[in-house]
């Protein structure tokens, strides 16, 4: 125990603590050994490591005082070394001594009780160590070393052993035995300490202990009795001691007579495939392997259908392609030198079966027998069998078709013949044949005109039935097919339709008819003729056939001459007449009848044409001061629009405004333009215009005014004005009693006559059918022979005629003579003679003449009076133009008698 006392003073009382030398307060470290108390340390059961500095401290909050005091701890020597070591010869030693006390021993080294002094260069001592390096057994001993110091002494020893490895010395490596004798294996070794010797054969340890034929001898050789073939082989012989091993191989050689043994001693194989017959022969050395079969070696030139593999120790024959006659004994030879021996191999060859000859095709008439025969060869004799459809019907070589062949036994049906060796198998197609049936016959079908009718038409047989039409009975050339299609239905087309389905064990037919609606032939035209401006009534009588299908109505189609298409208007089926309403005024119309039926519209009647009546014109338009002067008024207008008729004359009548009195300012002209002189200045006139077409009748007709209020040239606002009386559409020049003018011809011809109709509303035309019965009534205008209809008309005539001559001839009379036209190409079938007496309508008086007549006398006329007279072209187009006109005055009468005279 060790204990430091340390006092100190100050104020506050101060801490004192104690460190050792790292500075660590020895009260924390835990060391039960270790207290302080106050000021004082204690330390008991003190030890070696316990020897250093201390440090006492004492601190307040003023400072610290320290003092430093030294511990040191007394012991005795102590040394050690391990009681025994072990060294392999040639390896380097190390003794190691390390001692301990306080104050530090000193240190000796001793070997076997004598000092430890180097007397070689191997041996190497120092204080604490010795080295022995590349031991030999010379070094082996009991080493020590003693530590002695003031507190006393300590010894330790060791005994090294130095250990030798094993040395085997050699005998010989191969031993040679034949199977069964006894062989010996020697092994001599030696070593420290003396090794063990051990055998080893396939690297497993011998003898086994339960081997009796193996044993090892004092002098550590391996005995062998009875040896075996497996005993062969490389023998190790191991001899261990602590210092290592040793080991040394030995052969043993054990010769063997061969031993054969076939992988098969049978095999069946089927003829035509490979087979390969292996066996192996053992025994030492190897022995070589042949084959023989009958005693010959094979293979050979003469088996080229035979190869081997293989020679030693294993041989494989290989036959390919193995045949019939390959089926027998083969020998498999094993040979070496100490003897040969065989073995056999049976190979039975199996032969698949083959079927002899079949057709691909039978062909059998429906109702007679018929039996298939199929053969085959093949080992095992084959079984035959009939399937059909992978089902057994027949388990025999024949195949009958009992009681006779029928149209079911038609298909493919297969022989197979099998046995293990394998099967064949060969496909017969039975083809039953029958005359043809009609599945599906062709129907009689009613259609309409252009229709297309398609007759369907199927048959069943074998050979399969070629399908042919005929019509009427005799074939349709180039239809061979199921179906016939008639593309467009006509009158041609209607009859009876066959259906033949024919093969080579006969024929059969199916018949259908075909009837075709047609539309309703022509009606028959027997007239049309204008009623009216805008009318037209015609009257027909019905067609000659109504196509098979009644009729359903009429369809009357008319247009104007000149237009592409016609109009469509239906009438019922119960009328044969019919007016047409709503046309134009004076248009020529190409009038014609269909009749309809459930197949649709026949073809049209013969065309008839004709022309609607005149009407009143319209009022002239553009009606305008051209150009003036301070006693004239140059006028103009254009043709109205529309004229509905042919153009006749204009009457212009004009007067003062204040007056209105037109009466005698009245004019007829023929012209579009006219100077009206003796006007005066400052005088505001009324001038007003209209236009007359030639009526049925031959009466003008007038259309309304055109209207104008001029002042000095220029033209006023109109007024609104009471209406004034037009004048009487009469051709009579005057409303006195004088005769009415008349016309004489040398070839006198008969005047055009026409009706005078109210204006209509044109927007649209209608149809008014009359009962058929009036058909029959002997009122109709028309027989029931059709009238031809006429050349459509040429358009009016454009030449005029030339050298206008006037004269007159008498009282009241006028002769008027003309050339007719130049140009020839002009159909002109007529002149028309226009006579304007002052202040009165112009008369215009057709006048057709002939070839070689230009001439025409006007007679009744008003005496001493001025006419203005014009001649024109016409023919079935119109009048031509009004270019040739003339004036004269007729010669003054005689004067009356006086009146009145006194007598």
């Amino acid at each position: 125990m060790a204990t430091f006392s340390c006092t100190a003073s100050g104020n506050p009382v101060p801490i004192v603590t104690w460190t050792n030398e790292e500075g660590v307060d020895v009260a924390t470290l835990g060391d039960p050994r270790i207290r302080v108390v106050g000021g004082t340390l204690t330390i008991s059961e003190t030890v070696e490591s316990d020897t250093q500095m201390f440090n006492c401290t004492a601190s307040n909050v003023v400072g610290s005082d320290s003092a430093t005091v030294s511990l040191n701890v007394l012991v005795p020597p102590a040394v050690s070394l391990p009681p025994a070591m072990l060294a392999s010869q040639g390896d380097s030693l190390i003794l190691n001594c390390q001692p301990t006390g306080n104050p530090p021993p000193s240190l000796s080294w001793f070997k076997d009780g004598q000092p430890l002094v180097p007397d070689n260069d191997r041996l190497t001592v120092s204080r604490q160590t010795v080295v022995i390096t590349s031991l030999y057994s010379i070094d082996q001993g009991n080493y020590s070393c003693l530590a002695t110091s003031t507190q006393g002494a300590a010894t330790a020893s060791t005994f090294l052993t130095v250990l030798v490895i094993p040395v085997i010395h050699a005998g010989v490596s191969v031993v040679t035995v034949t199977e069964g004798d006894t062989a010996v294996l020697d092994c001599n070794a030696t070593g420290n300490p003396p090794p063990t010797v051990s055998w080893f054969h396939s690297s497993l340890p011998v003898p086994e202990p339960d081997d009796t034929r193996l044993g090892q001898a004092a002098n550590n050789s391996l005995i062998v009795t009875g040896v075996m073939e497996e005993d062969g082989g490389q023998y190790l012989c191991q001899a261990v001691n602590e210092a290592g091993s040793e080991t040394a191989q030995i052969q043993l050689v054990v010769y063997v007579a061969p031993l054969v043994t076939p992988l098969e001693s049978s095999v069946t194989i089927v003829e035509g495939s490979e087979v390969t017959l292996t066996c192996s022969a053992t025994g030492h050395p190897t022995p070589t392997v042949s084959w023989q079969r009958n005693g010959g070696e094979v293979p050979s030139d003469s088996t080229p259908n035979l190869s081997s593999e293989g020679g030693e120790g294993a041989g494989s024959l290989i036959i390919s392609p193995v045949r019939g006659e390959d089926g027998g004994v083969w020998e498999c030879v094993g040979t070496n030198i100490i003897a040969s021996n065989r073995e056999s191999i049976t190979l039975t060859v199996l032969i698949p079966p083959s079927i002899l000859s079949l057709p691909h095709t039978v062909t059998v008439t429906e109702g007679t027998p018929h039996t298939i025969i199929c053969t085959a060869t093949g080992d095992p004799p084959p079984l035959i069998t009939w399937l059909r459809g992978g089902v057994v019907v027949s388990a025999q070589g024949s195949l009958s078709l009992e009681p006779s062949a029928n149209r079911s036994d038609t298909g493919l049906y297969t022989c197979t013949a099998a046995n293990t060796a394998g099967r064949d198998s060969r496909d017969v197609t039975i083809d039953v044949q029958y005359p043809p049936t009609i599945t599906q016959s062709p129907v009689s079908q009613t259609t309409h005109l252009h229709s297309p009718v398609l007759f369907q038409c199927s048959a069943h047989g074998n050979p399969a039935p070629l399908i042919t039409w005929n019509f009427q009975g005799s074939p349709i050339a180039g239809v061979q097919e199921g179906n016939f299609t008639v593309p467009s239905a006509g009158a041609e087309d209607v009859g009876t339709y066959s259906c033949v389905a024919s093969n080579s064990l006969g024929q059969t037919s199916a018949d259908a008819t075909l009837f075709v609606l047609f539309p309703p032939s022509p009606p028959t035209l027997l007239g049309a003729v204008a009623t009216g401006s805008t009318t037209i009534f015609l009257q027909w009588t019905p067609g000659t056939d109504d196509g098979g299908s009644p009729l359903t109505n009429y369809v009357i189609e008319y247009r104007l001459l000149n237009d592409e298409s016609f109009i469509s208007v239906v009438a019922s089926v119960d009328d044969l007449s019919a007016t047409i309403s709503g046309l134009t005024p004076y248009g020529l119309y190409e009038v014609q009848v269909r009749g309809e039926n459930a197949v649709g519209r026949g073809d049209p009647s013969s065309s008839l044409s004709t022309r609607t009546h005149s009407e009143a014109p319209s009022a002239p338009g553009d009606f305008a001061v051209v150009s003036s002067t301070s006693t004239s008024i140059s006028l103009s207008w254009s043709t109205p629009q529309p004229l509905n008729g042919q153009l006749a004359a204009y009457q212009l009548e004009y007067g003062a405004e204040d007056t209105f009195d037109l009466s005698h300012q009245t004019r007829f002209l023929t012209t579009t333009e006219i100077e009206v002189a003796g006007v005066e200045a400052g005088v505001t006139y009324l001038l007003r215009v209209r236009a007359s077409t030639v009526g049925q009748d031959g009466l003008f007709l007038w259309g309304p005014y055109s209207l104008l209020r001029v002042r000095d040239g220029h033209t006023l606002e109109i007024p609104t004005l009471p209406p004034s009386p037009s004048p009487s559409p009469s051709p009579s020049p005057s409303s006195s009693s004088s005769p009415s003018p008349v016309v004489t011809s040398s070839s006198p011809q008969p005047v055009p006559t026409s009706s005078r109709t109210e204006p209509i509303d044109r927007t649209s035309s209608s149809v008014t059918a009359v009962p058929s019965s009036s058909s029959s009534s002997s009122s109709s205008p028309f027989s029931s022979t059709p009238t031809p209809s006429p050349p459509p008309p040429s358009s009016p005539p454009t030449v005029t005629p030339t050298d206008l001559s006037l004269s007159a001839t008498g009282v009241g009379t006028i002769t008027v003579s003309w050339k007719p036209p130049i140009s020839e190409l002009e159909t002109v079938d007529g002149y028309t003679i226009i006579l304007s007496p002052p202040h009165l309508p112009p008369t215009l008086i057709p006048h057709q003449t002939t070839p070689t007549d230009y001439s025409v006398t006007l007679t009744n006329l008003t005496s001493f009076t001025e006419y203005t007279v014009t001649v024109a072209t016409y023919n079935e187009g119109g009048q031509g133009p009004l270019s040739l006109s003339g004036v004269i005055k007729t010669i003054e009468s005689a004067p009356s008698a006086p009146q009145d005279v006194p007598s």
